[in-house]
């Protein structure tokens, strides 16, 4: 039974020695089936115990995950081998949903517990809330060096040039604690990380209509279908003088998607549909599957925990594909102004590691998101990072048509009229020098991958250069003037 009379599944959670041992000799074979978990959770006990006093709470972490995950599959295994889904009536059918729920619920439960207790053992942040409204935010001018245009800022602090993460520098603590809270930081983000597949499956069971997660994450996004408007015809959403949609609704007690998936679910205020058991439910999951919003209000806190953790770990690239995510949820929610910025932390990331068909992914939907709330520069910036030589082997030949088409359109707006663009990836200039008579030297520049090359000559000499222009659009245009 889940309630042991005598108290000795208590005796074995707590790691109590000597009252667990005579707990096995006043038992003898009575609770034979169920020794091997008690047995598990009693030595579970000891070594957390144990690593406690060794000092060592990374290795803490990690054995506690392996034992919620050791405990979840136990649960699934004990509650469903008994049924068979296929072959079970609707009653014993809705106990079976109910006992999975309940697994789920409660392993999501016990890794954000973790979580807290680490929260007060850790200086460090892991909130994502104290990051800022998406998160990581990397310099495009790091980590882009093709880009030279400086059409609009980058979402770094202010005589910053590291990305931002709220608290979780670690440049003024001891080198060994940075290092520890490092492991910490990895550790639990792979237990939140399982939380969050927790999560995912629970609203798999539990919302009334499809899980708006599941939604925002398909392989091909929902507005992918939809006809694409040229940018002078487009019905711009425009920027919120408040702030964005999610922080209003926080703030008002309410969310908002906008999205089929909350249209069907019809507002439902029932806590869960399996009548999951509270001893289950944590207070931080109660009111989760109230509706569809408020589901996706709690898996956007959990995700942001994971990208602090992840960030702090340094495994960015972890962090950005949460943070993409996230930016999908926020264009199906119609948030375009949150998802742009959440994009601008970390189209480049793809860019650095030269992941073009990835990169030029990214482009497109922070293009797509820029043009709806209508702001032309920023719109400008991304066009123009839309065509050079490494995308355009990538980039399909209609898009690439459809953004050069805004991009002729974008260049005429007022709003712009007075911008000057650096370097453009999109035209690509090369200037040769012929042959001089005093000869020429090279110096090879690393930093750069390039040469400097130095042409001599008299005072007299005729100079002939040629300047050559190749244009990485894919239809002809005309130039004004370079």
């Amino acid at each position: 039974s889940d309630v042991d009379p005598i108290g000795f599944a208590d005796l074995a959670r707590s790691g109590n020695a000597a009252g667990f041992r005579r707990g096995i000799r006043r038992t003898k074979d009575e609770l034979t089936p169920a020794m091997a978990h008690l047995t598990h959770e009693y030595l579970h006990a000891r070594e957390i115990q144990l690593l406690f006093k060794m000092g060592d709470p990374v290795e803490v972490i990690r054995r506690t995950h392996r034992n919620i995950s050791h405990h979840y599959r136990m649960m699934l295994e004990r509650f469903a081998a008994p049924l068979d889904e296929a072959d079970a009536s609707a009653d014993e059918a809705t106990k079976l949903v109910q006992a999975r729920a309940e697994a789920e619920a409660w392993a999501l439960a016990s890794c954000w517990d973790v979580k807290c207790a680490a929260e007060g053992y850790f200086p460090f942040v892991i909130d994502a809330d104290a990051m800022g409204d998406s998160g990581l935010y990397y310099s495009s001018a790091e980590l882009d060096a093709s880009y030279a245009g400086d059409i609009i800022p980058t979402n770094t602090a202010e005589g910053s040039e590291e990305p931002q993460s709220g608290d979780l520098s670690d440049g003024a603590r001891d080198p060994c604690q940075a290092e520890e809270e490092r492991g910490v930081a990895c550790q639990l983000g792979d237990l939140l990380s399982f939380a969050r597949l927790r999560l995912l499956r629970l609203g798999d069971l539990e919302l009334d209509c499809s899980n708006p997660i599941r939604d925002a994450t398909v392989e091909r996004p929902k507005d992918m279908d939809e006809p694409w408007i040229g940018w002078a015809n487009l019905p711009r959403i425009g920027r919120s003088p408040s702030g964005s949609s999610l922080g209003r609704q926080r703030s008002e007690g309410s969310i908002d998607l906008s999205s089929p998936s909350s249209q069907e679910c019809g507002g439902a205020l029932q806590e869960t549909t399996s009548c999951i058991s509270k001893r289950y439910c944590s207070p931080w999951l109660r009111g989760a599957f109230a509706s569809a919003e408020s589901y996706t209000e709690k898996y956007l806190e959990l995700s942001s925990a994971i990208i602090a953790l992840n960030e702090h770990s340094g495994r960015f690239r972890f962090a950005a594909r949460l943070l993409g995510e996230r930016a999908e949820i926020f264009i199906l929610q119609k948030d375009y102004e949150e998802a742009a910025q959440t994009l601008m932390s970390i189209v480049d990331v793809f860019a650095h590691d030269q992941w073009d068909g990835a990169y030029y992914w990214r482009l497109f939907r922070l293009a797509s998101c820029q043009r709806m709330t209508g702001e032309a520069a920023a719109y400008l910036n991304t066009l123009t990072r839309c065509f050079g030589p490494r995308v355009a082997a990538v980039a399909p030949p209609k898009t690439a048509n459809l953004l050069q088409t805004d991009l002729e359109a974008v260049v005429g707006e007022k709003e712009v009229s007075e911008y000057r663009l650096g370097v453009a990836p999109f035209l690509e200039t090369e200037l040769t020098i012929q042959p001089l008579s005093a000869g020429k030297t090279a110096q090879p520049l690393g930093f750069l991958r390039k040469k400097l090359v130095k042409h001599f000559l008299y005072v007299g000499d005729t100079v002939k250069a040629t300047l050559s222009i190749t244009s990485h659009l894919p239809r002809p245009i005309t130039v004004d003037g370079v």
